[in-house]
């Protein structure tokens, strides 16, 4: 259990695609379908599921890491 979400903000932040569960830390700044697939922290079928979505989807795994990068750039105005 992590209570702050530390692991997944690293994994963002080294820009790999994210799937996790809805712990109260992760949801502070994951979005399910935005930035990261998020399962039910109950749920151990849709964690799976994801975990399967996005290792034989190319395309969502691409798409999940130029997200990740974008949102994590300081866009100076």
């Amino acid at each position: 259990y992590e209570a702050w979400g530390m692991p997944v903000m690293e994994a963002m932040a080294s820009g790999l695609a994210v799937v996790s569960t809805d712990c109260l830390g992760v949801t502070s700044f994951a979005r399910h379908g935005k930035n990261c697939l998020l399962a039910d922290s109950e749920d151990a079928g849709s964690l799976a599921a994801f975990v399967v979505q996005i290792l034989s989807d190319a395309k969502l795994r691409w798409v999940k890491l130029a997200i990740i990068y974008i949102s994590w750039q300081k866009w100076e105005t």
